[in-house]
């Protein structure tokens, strides 16, 4: 069964500064628009209703500019169990452009596209995409691959053992923190590596060794042809 349900909210004593969204139940799409209010869709794929009423999504507005989203499973009533992989929640959000995304997610998929007050993003599992945003960007995964697109401002990214792809990055500094968690012959070193790039590019090199995983992201900046992975 799915259920949609979408909801909008506007600025009360000051602007929406800030959005922070924790869902570690499914996706989370944050896009920025023009307007100075907050829209949320969240969509919710259960087995049958009884566990379609246990997704709950909870929004706390803050008196400092702040609204907060996050998700949960239950509502505190003993019921029986359900598979969680026969559970989902997925949210999307249209913020005002200006302000700031903060966004966790689990093993789902991570994006944040048109915003101008940066962001600050953790995926364990999941995938991080970043596309057209300004401001500084804090990016944290374990082992979910990571793609930023026309980016204004700084970036640090931090992965364990993720795929990197970097497309016009314009910012005072570039910080990749790449940790493979297995070493093969011939596979690239463990790096931390930092500039100050006019405009760092990507260019897919395959690495040694055949598997699903053999194609990984060779990042590097044309400003002081610094390399990564």
């Amino acid at each position: 069964m799915i259920e949609r349900a979408e909801l909008t909210v506007g600025p009360s004593q000051k602007p929406i500064r800030a959005v922070a969204i924790d869902n570690l139940l499914g996706d989370v799409h944050v896009e920025g628009h023009d307007g100075d209010s907050v829209t949320i869709v969240a969509v919710k794929q259960a087995p049958d209703v009884d566990a379609l009423e246990r997704l709950r999504v909870t929004l706390v507005p803050d008196p400092d500019g702040t609204v907060r989203l996050t998700t949960a499973l239950g509502d505190g009533r003993e019921r029986p169990r359900t598979a969680l992989g026969s559970l989902r929640l997925d949210l999307t959000v249209r913020v005002p452009r200006a302000a700031r995304a903060a966004g966790r997610v689990g093993s789902g998929r991570l994006v944040v596209k048109h915003v101008d007050g940066g962001a600050e993003l953790d995926a364990g599992a999941g995938t991080i995409v970043v596309q057209n945003v300004a401001g500084r960007v804090l990016a944290r995964s374990v082992d979910g691959d990571q793609s930023f697109t026309t980016v204004f401002g700084d970036l640090d990214v931090h992965a364990v053992d993720a795929d990197l792809a970097l497309d016009t990055i314009r910012g005072r500094m570039l910080r990749a923190q790449l940790h493979p968690a297995r070493s093969t012959p011939g596979g690239w070193p463990r790096a931390t590596s930092a500039c100050r790039p006019s405009t760092a590019t990507s260019a897919s090199t395959p690495r040694p060794g055949a598997g699903p995983r053999a194609s990984r992201a060779r990042s590097w900046c044309r400003a002081c042809a610094a390399t990564w992975r």
